[in-house]
């Protein structure tokens, strides 16, 4: 499985999951709903495989043709990838003495994953508020894999629902042990126009909550999560409020395209800071390890836009 873009650090998560058929779930692609009618359809990856985009190269690996990049505001709006990030406010930080991006970078880059307990191939966007317990903790250099067994207001989720982090910065609390029930709210968009051209077109995030309290999240991707409406979802790691600031400093290059970091911006509880690709952070008592942030670029050959970002959190 292809974790998200960065550094070469060879981890590949493992995806143990239950074969089952599909549970209900939230999906706007199909224009389904939740309601436990069971007007929706099945996916047809009813094993619980590994999403057939995972298998080609991670995002921002320039000797892959398939990362060339791809930005389709048409298909975002549908697909719910490539949007504005919640608190996404513009303006430029150059004389307020806050990081421009363009630092050396601190940490690593961040890998993260999520498997939905459904192929997020079939639907263009995934939403998904699960209590689960873990059945599963696997752990390899910096990684961590939570396979977890979820249910939902319609009951029982037939396939396990998998998330995964890859970040120096933070810990993986221990408290998240096999056996440990958890609220876990889930995210996966794809662009399905652009996916099989273009892998990295999705975006993954999770946050999961031990007794109403934020113990681990993580997200990679081309944007940040949205509801089904396709508004910012703002909530999504409570209490903390993430958004995306502009900068002047260059990105890695790429084959057609001239990408431009941008710089995280981050609220907790009426606090609000700043902090540059490649960073840690601590605010309100979390941690935070920000990965890669490309938040504009100036394609030369007729492609659209390259995205990514990517960040980890957990307690400090």
């Amino acid at each position: 499985m292809a974790i998200a873009r960065g550094a070469p650090r060879g981890l590949v998560l493992a995806m143990s999951l239950v074969a089952g058929c599909t549970s209900p779930l939230v999906a706007s692609e199909a224009g389904e709903d939740d309601d436990g009618t069971g007007d929706e359809a099945s996916p047809s990856d009813s094993g619980g495989s590994q999403p057939a985009d995972d298998d080609d190269g991670p995002p921002g690996d320039s000797d892959g043709a398939d990362d060339e990049a791809g930005d389709d505001t048409e298909s975002d709006a549908a697909s719910g990838v490539d949007g504005d990030g919640p608190g996404d406010s513009g303006g430029d930080d150059s004389d307020t003495g806050e990081p421009s991006g363009c630092g050396q970078p601190e940490v690593p880059d961040v890998r993260a994953e999520v498997w939905p307990g459904s192929d997020p191939l079939e639907y263009a966007q995934i939403v998904r508020e699960l209590d689960c317990v873990i059945e599963n903790r696997i752990t390899a250099g910096d990684g961590v894999s939570l396979h977890m067994a979820c249910s939902n207001e319609n009951g029982p989720l037939p396939a396990l629902v998998t998330v995964g982090v890859e970040a120096d910065a933070i810990t993986v609390p221990a408290i998240l042990a096999i056996g440990t029930a958890v609220r876990a709210r889930v995210y996966t968009g794809r662009d399905l126009d652009d996916i099989e051209a273009f892998p990295w077109r999705r975006a993954d995030h999770f946050a999961l909550f031990r007794d109403g309290a934020l113990v681990l999240g993580a997200g990679a991707g081309v944007s940040f999560p949205s509801t089904l409406e396709g508004d910012p979802y703002t909530e999504f790691w409570s209490p903390l409020a993430f958004g995306v600031l502009p900068s002047a400093c260059a990105g890695e290059p790429r084959e057609c395209h001239d990408p431009v970091r941008g710089i995280f911006e981050v609220a907790s509880d009426g606090t609000s800071t700043v902090a540059s690709p490649f960073s840690v952070l601590q605010i309100g008592g979390f941690e935070i390890h920000f990965g890669e942030l490309v938040e504009s670029d100036t394609p030369s050959c007729g492609e659209p836009p390259y995205k990514w970002m990517s960040f980890a959190i957990a307690p400090a």
